[in-house]
């Protein structure tokens, strides 16, 4: 659904939920593209996470990207964003709504599969889900 900056033809993914059980997720879109020369990449997309505040203390979620399989973070961070519940439970539902640009690095010629999605490192009771929405996802190259 459009809805502030989702133009409504995003894509929408959830892990979790279900069965009480202590195991991590994850899942992700992915894109093949054609590079066809040596090129450096940004990948730009709109997003937002939920995490409800059912997760105990030391469970978080991270978005996610990855390029042929490698992630690729931003900044000194192996992530894009995190929702973290470190600090004690019950810190109410967390959510955030942003735009992120992630530098892809030097994609050399030939074929990459790109991928966005959400990892969450514990999942313990059926409650326990995230969600992602992305939409205006846009990969642009420059020769270096």
């Amino acid at each position: 659904q459009p809805v502030g900056r989702f133009d409504g033809g995003g894509v929408f993914i959830e892990i979790g939920g279900e069965d009480d059980a202590d195991y991590s997720l994850s899942a992700s879109i992915s894109k093949t593209v054609f590079v066809d020369a040596a090129s450096t990449g940004t990948l730009s997309f709109d997003y937002r996470i939920f995490m409800p505040d059912e997760y105990e203390a030391d469970e978080y979620g991270e978005l996610i990207v990855a390029v042929d399989g490698s992630i690729v973070g931003v900044g000194a961070n192996s992530y894009v964003d995190r929702l973290n519940h470190e600090n004690g439970e019950w810190q109410g539902d967390q959510e955030v709504v942003s735009s992120a640009s992630v530098n892809l690095g030097t994609l050399s010629f030939g074929t990459h599969v790109i991928e966005v999605g959400i990892y969450n490192n514990q999942k313990t009771f059926a409650n326990e889900y995230m969600q992602l929405d992305i939409d205006n996802i846009k990969l642009e190259t420059s020769l270096p």
